[in-house]
């Protein structure tokens, strides 16, 4: 394998890797908490936090994906909309 076919074949595995990292993500964030920790998230501010760090993760993530998208010149436009989405968020 020649370094373009290697640096082809990293590429797409790193936007697999990031599009399930964002699903864990995005599965971690829909389930609900349980009532307790939402009392203690509300007075330590700890959610909020958290809220804040998964935002950059998600932002990062999605960056990546379209970084190497382009890289293997890949249609990255759902990403970018996406991206904009999250950055338009206000948690």
């Amino acid at each position: 394998m020649n370094k373009e076919q290697h640096a082809y074949f990293q590429a797409l595995s790193e936007i697999d890797a990031s599009y399930f990292l964002l699903g864990q993500l995005m599965e971690d964030l829909s389930k609900p908490e349980p009532p307790i920790n939402m009392i203690i998230d509300k007075a330590t501010g700890y959610a909020k936090v958290k809220r804040k760090q998964d935002k950059s993760t998600a932002i990062a993530l999605l960056e990546s994906i379209i970084k190497n998208k382009k890289k293997v010149n890949m249609d990255y436009s759902d990403a970018e909309k996406t991206l904009e989405q999250v950055k338009a968020l206000e948690w």
